[in-house]
């Protein structure tokens, strides 16, 4: 069973009025499923795979804790999706087909994501922000003038709809990193090689990088891994002042080419390791790891070993050598002095 299957199948688990109170009151929903949601004004833990909630649960207890943001969307979002999170851990036929997944925290947070989607999003309304069209870069902004949900909201409703392969993307201009990204696969045999992730950075020569406030661009493209790997996509993209709206899609959707030969590769089984970085990342990483160093790439800040053991070293001032702090003293290292 896929990712969506799953989704659908426990959101149709709820009854017809609990799923409407979620959508329209997601603190009613809390009340109805006997669970407790308390605003908090910061959290010690974040989850560490790319979710775009402010929330963490306590599951066992029923209870979830949020950082509350009334003058946005985000807390509604960040509501549902612990709420997902409850849902699925009292779902055994999910925990099993997500622990048969190499990353099974990634693979669960994008399947409270989708949970979260669904009950905020009703198709009907996506259906008719499309009326009939291909998904593309514009619809992003369509859907959230036509809703009360946030962006990610928006951006898991559109991602249900691509035909393939592919993700919805929202990235902040002034950071130039993946705000949020909301994957479209089946299974395994469907991953790409790379695909954009919440907190990656774009790479410094993707396309991506050279739009204006108004671009609008329909181009054959690609993303990276940090270690170099590309995997070829077809982009729609609309650049705001604050914000990039970008389609990835292997099917090209808007008919960019008339020659369709290349067939995408797909990933092969990689290791897998946990990891804490200093960035504040903690999760499984699945990849290749950095052959100098024998460390893993972190997915937020794409850093290895190499990068942060060195990370508060300080230039030499005489040599440019990177240098230990305790070796520097007045910003001279013990070659130079």
């Amino acid at each position: 069973m896929s990712l969506f299957l799953h989704a659908t199948r426990i959101v149709g688990s709820l009854s017809p009025e609990i799923r409407q109170a979620i959508g329209q009151n997601p603190l009613t929903g809390v009340r109805l499923l006997d669970l407790t949601a308390s605003p908090v004004e910061e959290l010690e833990h974040r989850r560490g795979e790319g979710g775009w909630c402010d929330g963490v649960s306590f599951l066992e207890e029923g209870v979830i804790l949020y950082c509350p943001s009334p003058y946005s969307r985000r807390q509604n979002f960040t509501i549902v999706h612990e709420i997902a999170h409850w849902l699925v851990d009292s779902d055994d036929d999910a925990l099993d087909w997500v622990a048969d997944h190499e990353d099974s925290q990634r693979v669960i947070e994008q399947l409270c994501d989708h949970i979260a989607g669904k009950l905020l999003i009703a198709d009907e309304i996506v259906s008719a922000v499309l009326d009939g069209q291909p998904v593309h870069a514009a619809h992003l902004r369509a859907l959230y003038d036509a809703t009360a949900a946030s962006e990610p909201a928006c951006a898991i409703a559109l991602a249900r709809r691509l035909p393939g392969v592919g993700a919805i993307v929202i990235i902040d201009r002034a950071t130039n990193e993946v705000a949020y990204s909301s994957l479209r696969w089946d299974g395994f045999d469907e991953r790409p090689v790379a695909y954009p992730w919440s907190g990656q950075r774009v790479p410094e020569t993707h396309p991506l990088t050279r739009l204006a406030a108004g671009d609008e661009r329909r181009v054959r493209s690609w993303w990276s891994t940090p270690w170099g790997e590309r995997h070829p996509y077809y982009m729609d993209v609309i650049c705001g002042h604050n914000r990039i709206h970008a389609i990835f899609c292997e099917q090209d959707l808007w008919a960019i080419e008339d020659l369709h030969l290349d067939v995408p590769d797909r990933r092969t089984q990689r290791p897998s390791r946990e990891l804490t970085c200093p960035c504040g990342f903690r999760g499984t990483v699945t990849g290749y790891p950095h052959d100098v160093c024998g460390e893993m790439f972190c997915p937020k800040c794409d850093s290895c070993g190499c990068t942060r053991k060195t990370a508060k070293h300080r230039r030499c001032s005489k040599c440019t050598v990177l240098t230990p702090p305790a070796d520097l003293i007045d910003e001279l290292c013990s070659m130079c002095r």
